[in-house]
């Protein structure tokens, strides 16, 4: 996974995270992104949905304020790191500062930073978070997305059927959540009519916890839930990135795998899915405009930050065979970036979307479709482990005498490069 720290600031001026933002700019071989809330009851509600690595709170003239806020957090979020940031200011003499220093550590508060933040005190307070402050093995769920620098190459095909696949092995324990707010179609490839949708969920943030989370999604015959897109663009267009990335946090403590469809375009909310995002899986198809486009997405990937560990590339044969076309290696060579994973045509697949069941459970093993989408599976489930799967069993079709149920790998020219992220 990346190591990628989250530092909410609870303050009323933003001048704090101005100064650790200034301060990060020094720090090598440490990224971390911030948000800020501007009360401390804000700061509570926050944290209950996105649980950040790092809390950093400005000290005032209330100390009493600040350690019940340290005490809450506890017991909200006991894995995330209580942080006070204080000037000279807010003390009468330096015996004041001693004894409220004390009183807050009694408090739950881990670490002081001077103001204005150094980047030294921000690098130290960031190395002893990693070793000890972050959440606990297994704590949260894994995050997946799927994008694609333009629509129709197959982004949502394959993350439908590899989100089904999942839930298959982990019934009741994997969301497929529709970011592509304008114009999300997993409902419909799943023949699904949603009471909710992610617009009802982001209405209810003040009261959202993992059983009303779980409440607005639909289940599926195959064990996943899903957050369905909004109805329409006008209900869409009232989402933001805020209110995404708290509903993904929230996913990720009430779920194992989150898996994550996402519009064609890098905007805010496509660059807080990034942020979140544990594994990214770019979508390609193996004609030369769309890998030309494709290579400017790369580009905006690098720019932002997302570590080339977390990607991987899906080369997806959306059309027939045809002579000229282009191989993995050539596509692989352009994008500067190996193909992990080959998707081949396969004409039935129209009739999957038409029928509203995915292709995985209608043709699960003589499908060279079907195969990548699990060996896709099967790399994201081991991002976990220790969870233990069900047996997965198919119906409709007849498994291939003598092979292995559950791990099926696609030809590449690229390694799976297991291990770095």
């Amino acid at each position: 996974m990346k190591e990628i720290q989250q530092i909410l600031v609870v303050e009323r001026s933003g001048q704090i995270e101005a100064e650790l933002q200034t301060a990060l700019q020094a720090v090598r071989g440490r990224r971390a992104s911030t948000r800020t809330c501007r009360s401390l009851r804000e700061g509570i509600e926050d944290s209950r949905v996105q649980v950040p690595d790092v809390v950093v709170v400005e000290l005032g003239r209330d100390l009493e304020e600040v350690r019940a806020f340290a005490e809450e957090m506890a017991a909200v979020a006991p894995e995330a790191a209580v942080a006070v940031a204080y000037g000279r200011s807010a003390f009468e003499d330096e015996g004041a500062e001693g004894d409220a220093l004390i009183r807050l550590t009694r408090s739950g508060v881990r670490d002081f930073l001077r103001r204005p933040v150094s980047s030294a005190d921000l690098r130290q307070l960031l190395d002893r978070c990693s070793r000890g402050g972050g959440p606990p093995p297994g704590s949260i769920g894994i995050l997946v997305s799927f994008m694609s620098n333009k629509g129709g190459v197959g982004k949502s095909t394959i993350a439908v059927n590899t989100a089904v696949e999942l839930g298959r092995r982990f019934p009741g324990r994997v969301i497929l959540i529709d970011c592509s707010l304008q114009h999300g179609i997993c409902a419909s490839m799943l023949n699904m009519k949603p009471e909710r949708t992610i617009s009802d969920t982001a209405r209810e943030l003040g009261r959202l916890d993992e059983t009303l989370l779980r409440q607005h999604t639909t289940p599926h015959d195959s064990g996943l839930h899903v957050l369905a897109a909004p109805p329409g663009i006008i209900a869409a267009s009232e989402i933001d990135e805020k209110d995404v990335s708290r509903i993904l946090g929230l996913a990720r403590r009430a779920y194992d795998y989150v898996v994550v469809d996402t519009f064609p375009t890098v905007d805010a909310i496509a660059i807080c899915i990034l942020d979140m995002s544990d594994r990214v899986h770019v979508v390609v198809q193996p004609i030369v405009p769309l890998v030309l486009g494709a290579v400017g997405m790369f580009a905006a990937l690098e720019g932002l930050g997302v570590p080339k560990s977390t990607i991987r590339v899906v080369m997806n044969r959306g059309v027939r065979p045809f002579a000229g076309e282009l191989d993995a290696t050539m596509v692989g060579a352009r994008l500067g970036m190996a193909v992990d994973y080959i998707v081949p045509f396969e004409r039935r697949l129209a009739v999957a979307l038409n029928s509203g069941t995915p292709h995985i459970l209608r043709h699960p093993w003589r499908s060279g479709f079907s195969r990548a989408v699990r060996s896709i599976a099967e790399r994201i489930s081991e991002l976990k482990p220790g969870i233990r799967a069900r047996a997965v069993t198919y119906g409709g079709e007849e498994q291939p005498e003598g092979e292995e149920e559950r791990t099926v790998l696609v030809p590449s020219t690229g390694s799976e490069r297991e291990g770095t992220a």
